[in-house]
């Protein structure tokens, strides 16, 4: 992957009079579709967007990715929030945006938060990869959320067991508590991540478990 930081000054738009003066940068990036990082979600674009509902703009959480007929497409993580527009630009900020109010007229709105500085910088991280959703995911987290490695001095610890393992990396635990209706149950919730059929996956847990049962989303038991 490549990461690429652009610095824009934003004391050129104090002198502006305008409403809505927008800043944006634009990626030579082309595709027949487009895949678009929500919360909790991944939206195809135009598959999923249904007529005359298309929005202004998309909030991409983690990465955007462009998917290609003939190869392997192009991520674009974003390590710092944007908006992705329809014309492919990255919004990255409105100054004095205009909006108008019943009882003030127009007033302006200075979009972007406080900051001691007038040079705002937009990092993105840039990779070629496959159609695996997987990888867009991993990529787009460890962008905004690196991993670090540190080195502990002295003799290595013993290595030891977690609480539970899971026998697939593509199958998450997201929730181990007590049920709601049973304090006597505990709920554990698996989410596959991927967004690929997943088998034979097992769990292994240092409690010792006497009974299992599936439940519905709103955890009443299905069966043992």
């Amino acid at each position: 992957y490549v990461d690429l930081r652009f610095d824009v000054d934003l004391s050129v738009a104090q002198g502006m009079t305008g409403t809505n003066t927008q800043f944006a940068i634009s990626l030579p990036f082309e595709s027949n579709k487009l895949f678009v990082d929500g919360a909790g979600f991944v939206i195809r674009v135009p598959e999923d967007v249904l007529p005359g509902g298309r929005a202004p703009q998309f909030t991409p959480v983690h990465f955007v990715h462009y998917a290609r007929k003939d190869g392997p497409g192009v991520t674009i993580a974003n390590i710092d929030a944007s908006m992705l527009r329809p014309d492919g630009s990255f919004l990255l900020t409105a100054e004095n945006f205009g909006s108008s109010t019943r009882d003030e007229g127009l007033m302006k709105l200075f979009r972007t938060e406080p900051r001691s500085s007038p040079v705002q910088s937009f990092r993105f991280r840039v990779a070629i990869q496959d159609e695996k959703v997987a990888e867009w995911k991993r990529l787009g987290a460890e962008a905004s959320m690196p991993l670090r490695a540190v080195v502990a001095p002295g003799t290595p610890r013993v290595p030891q067991r977690g609480f539970f393992e899971i026998s697939d990396t593509r199958v998450h635990m997201v929730a181990f508590k007590r049920a709601e209706s049973n304090p006597d149950v505990y709920v554990i919730r698996l989410q596959e991540s991927s967004g690929e059929k997943v088998s034979g996956v097992s769990l292994k847990s240092s409690f010792q478990i006497s009974n299992v049962q599936t439940a519905s989303v709103v955890e009443e038991p299905l069966g043992e």
